[in-house]
């Protein structure tokens, strides 16, 4: 749920504004140290009075540098909660490092005190909401993995089109047309996927399970749309003077950042088998 849904007024009517003509930066805290799980936050909050005190840690926050505020998973004695914490706060100290595809990502360290209208919702909402928040990241990040692989492939027919040996274009030899035609492929099973899930979510329905079978092709079939249309750029594939590679580098943080494809995998197999064992049993 959003923060439109769970936030209070206050909240609303400070950031959802500048969020919507542009102006505000919100950064969402989920990635973790380790096995990066986001129900489990390495930012403990305790309960002062009518204060909160955030201490710990949050890695590989991306547009730290530029966030107005972070959304921060945060545990505490009643369980998981959510804060939105503004940039500027006194204790609040970011360290930016370059990622693999040269984003600025920040590491964010909290030693702060915030009011108690920093917390987003209920702390019974808490886990409600970081399984909000991942779906809707896993669904971005899915989107963005399809607009690079788009790139990627134009770039590779275009190349090919144009790029002659032996007196014709690559593209008239069979290889590189069944290549470039196994990307396409890839790209419209991630489109498909990706939309239905966006559509569930969009419609307040159940997508669990949608989402993860968009986040698996939007890693595992992104993967070989990247390579392949790398190896169709043969010895310019590898010169970062083209611009083809930097769509391989975003494809391949996007892969890691919310967990791989196998993982996703693994976890609809799961629900997959947990329905099929509850309607045997029904």
């Amino acid at each position: 749920r959003s923060i439109e849904a769970v936030g209070s007024d206050q909240q609303v009517q400070r950031w959802l504004p500048g969020v919507c003509d542009g102006s505000t930066v919100i950064a969402l805290c989920l990635a973790e140290y380790g096995a990066n799980d986001p129900h489990v936050s390495s930012v403990v909050a305790t309960h002062n009075g009518d204060r909160w005190t955030l201490t710990g840690s949050k890695p590989a926050v991306a547009a730290a540098g530029v966030a107005n505020a972070f959304v921060v998973p945060a545990q505490t004695e009643q369980g998981l909660a959510i804060f939105v914490v503004d940039a500027n706060t006194d204790g609040l100290e970011v360290a930016l490092g370059e990622t693999t595809n040269r984003e600025l990502h920040g590491e964010l360290t909290f030693n702060i005190t915030v009011d108690e209208d920093a917390l987003l919702g209920q702390i019974t909402d808490g886990v409600a909401l970081v399984d909000g928040l991942v779906e809707t990241a896993l669904i971005l990040q899915a989107a963005i993995s399809l607009g690079c692989c788009e790139a990627a492939l134009e770039m590779a027919a275009t190349y090919t089109s144009e790029r002659e040996q032996f007196g014709r274009p690559l593209s008239t030899n069979q290889g590189v047309v069944l290549r470039a035609a196994s990307c396409y492929i890839d790209i419209e099973c991630m489109r498909v996927t990706l939309q239905k899930a966006a559509w569930l979510l969009d419609e307040g329905l159940p997508a669990t399970d949608a989402v993860k079978v968009a986040r698996y092709w939007a890693t595992e079939g992104a993967q070989e749309v990247v390579h392949n249309t790398q190896h169709l750029h043969g010895g310019m594939g590898a010169d970062v003077d083209y611009p083809v590679h930097r769509t391989f580098l975003w494809v391949k943080q996007l892969e890691t950042a919310m967990g791989g494809g196998s993982r996703h995998l693994s976890e609809l197999g799961a629900s997959i088998a947990e329905a099929a064992k509850q309607t045997s049993n029904a």
